[in-house]
């Protein structure tokens, strides 16, 4: 796990919550701070029980549920990935939340009603987008398209986005796999952020891979 991280620099690498099962992996991540990506309510009891610390956390909303979010949002997280209006609505308003907003499939857009809800509510500070690829090979196009997102959200509210996070399914390698594969995958994927950044002359968000 150390190697996949040192490969994927100087993009950061967040490990699905799962990995936590091996208590040696839980120690490794906790004594590392590394990030952890969570997208149920058991995930987040079980990452609390091994001492992951919530602000290393980012946790998935869609399939908690208005309960799972207000739990997530009670044990201080450092991020929540939402992706419609109503989800805002469950968050606790005596603390601020860090928000990014999930890239539909069909459209590789936000929607504008949940854009509007986060930079609305004085409890939620919208700082990045999510947006996940299935394949290596989908990469440059996803990390264009997100980028050209946020700098129609720019444009819109006058708000810029700090940070991207790369969801990469099957298309990042485990620690088994080839750290080559997975240099070069960060290599696109960083290069691509460059080139749009670039065109659209949008300030360099930091990019998380999500393993």
């Amino acid at each position: 796990m150390i190697g996949c991280r040192d490969a994927c620099a100087p993009a950061e690498v967040s490990f699905p919550a799962g990995v936590l099962r091996d208590a040696l992996v839980a120690r490794w991540v906790r004594e590392h701070s590394w990030a952890v990506d969570v997208r149920t309510v058991a995930e987040l009891h079980s990452a609390i029980s091994v001492g992951i610390h919530p602000v290393r956390m980012t946790v998935h909303a869609d399939q908690l549920g208005s309960g799972g979010i207000r739990r997530a949002s009670a044990a201080g997280v450092g991020g929540l990935v939402l992706s419609r209006r109503e989800q805002i609505a469950t968050l606790r308003a005596s603390r601020t939340h860090h928000v990014l907003l999930r890239m539909t499939d069909a459209t590789m857009r936000v929607s504008h009603n949940a854009v509007d809800a986060v930079i609305g509510c004085r409890s939620t500070v919208l700082v990045g987008l999510l947006c996940e690829v299935g394949t290596a090979g989908g990469c440059s196009a996803a990390v264009g398209d997100t980028l050209a997102e946020m700098a129609r959200i720019r444009r819109r509210h006058n708000v810029v986005l700090t940070r991207l996070l790369v969801g990469l399914g099957d298309a990042l390698p485990d620690a088994a796999g080839s750290s080559v594969v997975r240099r070069d995958l960060a290599e696109e994927i960083g290069e691509s952020v460059d080139d749009a950044c670039a065109a659209l002359r949008f300030p360099r968000p930091a990019v998380v891979m999500a393993a």
